[in-house]
């Protein structure tokens, strides 16, 4: 972007030097007030070029009707292009950075979000003192002394978090209330046409009269019924609000797990391609690249052949540090950890020019933020 402004300034810049000299060469004579100098008329055109300018200036007594003629043609000229042309140009370059950033605005909004998040997570001891806003944090002011000396001021920071959300709760209960009682009838008259609509459909005529019955049941009960509900629902929702023993949503997860060895590899890739100042790579270089430094070849071939190669057997042996007993097992594990990245990387990626690329500067900061979460060295 900052490049895009700078080479707009320079063409910009260029214009109104170019037309200043010609301006100045044609009128200094004739129109010395607005092209005596180099300066003067380099502000003149800088006017013009701002909407300010003037057909007048090239009338009067002592220009002559050549010079008229060409001051308008030159001042048309001028206008036109700095108020078509260099407007177009303006857009344009914005137009291609947008297209630039606009596949990859959603990874870089998720990039800074994850490169703050560790600011933004709540803290057991000094929690309290970073979630009020100013100036509804001001009593917390006089406590300050006392978190800078405790050596455990936890509970005073859960108490004030409980009295700092007590108005925020209270506001959002009596809103939540007070709809909830204004839609009442509402819900009341939707519910009796669904009713009706059900005896109407009722497939014989005891059906029609017990679907009828319960609806009289309901044009009797109803109102008070969806009143008391109100008040259960508010009821639990302030059951729940402060709770903190609740269960845990346990989500099926599935069994494959990337270890710790391939989260390395995968990290230390991702670094290295930002060490060279590659923002961005085509997943199916990336993907190859990764394939290479897991060896998947070898380990296919070993799978294939039963052995690797005279060259690569000692020195791949060494590297990985396997017996000749635990290499079919190790081969397996690599294939399955290689093709496990492989689907990450594929469902990460973005389309740029009708290729898949991935971003690697927001692979580095997931992975990072879960290097943090799982506390992998």
């Amino acid at each position: 972007m900052t490049k895009d402004f700078l080479n707009f300034l320079i063409i910009y810049a260029i214009l109104i030097i170019m037309f200043s000299i010609v301006g100045n060469l044609l009128f200094i004579i004739e129109i010395p007030k607005h092209y005596g100098s180099l300066f003067e008329s380099i502000l003149t055109i800088f006017d013009a070029s701002l909407g300010n300018y003037s057909f007048t200036v090239f009338e009067g007594k002592h220009i002559s009707d050549r010079t008229e003629a060409i001051g308008k043609v030159y001042l048309f000229i001028v206008v036109l292009l700095f108020n078509i042309l260099v407007l177009n140009l303006i857009i344009a370059i914005l137009s291609n950075t947008f297209n630039m950033f606009e596949p990859k605005s959603k990874g870089l909004y998720l990039s800074k979000i994850l490169s703050v998040r560790p600011t933004m997570s709540y803290d057991e001891t000094y929690g309290s003192l970073l979630i009020g806003l100013p100036p509804f944090n001001a009593h917390l002011l006089p406590l300050l002394p006392y978190f800078l000396l405790s050596k455990d001021p936890s509970k005073l920071n859960h108490g004030l978090v409980f009295i700092q959300h007590l108005l925020l709760v209270v506001t959002y209960l009596v809103i939540f209330f007070g709809i909830s009682l204004f839609l009442v009838p509402f819900a009341f008259l939707k519910a009796l046409l669904f009713k009706f609509s059900l005896i109407v459909d009722g497939k014989n005529m005891k059906d029609m009269l017990q679907r009828a019955l319960y609806g009289m049941v309901f044009l009797i009960m109803g109102i008070p019924l969806l009143v008391l509900s109100c008040f259960v629902d508010t009821f639990y929702e302030i059951l729940h609000i402060y709770q903190k023993k609740l269960k845990k949503v346990i989500l099926a997860r599935n069994s494959e797990n990337v270890s710790t060895e391939t989260f390395r590899n995968l990290l230390q890739l991702c670094k290295e391609f930002l060490r060279k100042k590659v923002h961005a790579v085509y997943t199916k270089e990336f993907i190859k690249r990764f394939r290479e430094d897991m060896k998947i070849n070898q380990m296919m071939q070993f799978l294939v052949f039963g052995q690797f190669t005279q060259n690569d057997s000692k020195r791949l042996q060494q590297e990985l540090q396997v017996s000749d007993s635990q290499m079919l097992n190790h081969a397996l594990l690599k294939l399955e950890q290689y093709n496990l990245i492989k689907k990450i990387m594929i469902s990460c990626s973005y389309e740029l020019y009708g290729k898949q690329c991935i971003s690697v500067s927001v692979m580095v900061n997931v992975l990072d933020e879960l290097k943090r979460e799982l506390k992998i060295q």
